[in-house]
């Protein structure tokens, strides 16, 4: 039961995390922070595919800030999920 509310709370900052950065590509600090919390939870609750739209979504923000070795990482950690649960990615693009 304790792990319902953490995924509950991972998935709930994962879409706050996705809003900031749709809301404003400039200002990705809360997106990041949002979405770093979200894939710690989804982590220790096991939600691998939670976790996996977290790297997708940081992917893309360390892109958008020229960050290339944590989008590298990122991308090869979500890749890896990916290819495991057999999922499709997580569309980028945050504006449509």
């Amino acid at each position: 039961m304790a792990h319902d509310a953490k995924e509950e709370e991972a998935w709930a900052r994962f879409l706050i995390g996705r809003a900031c950065w749709a809301s404003d590509l400039k200002d990705l600090d809360e997106s990041e922070g949002q979405l770093n919390i979200a894939l710690h939870l989804a982590t220790e609750c096991e939600a691998r595919p939670l976790a996996a739209f977290c790297h997708t979504t940081l992917f893309g923000i360390h892109g958008r800030r020229g960050d290339q070795i944590r989008a590298q990482k990122a991308d090869a950690a979500v890749t890896a999920i990916y290819r495991e649960l057999g999922m499709r990615p997580l569309p980028l693009d945050p504006t449509g």
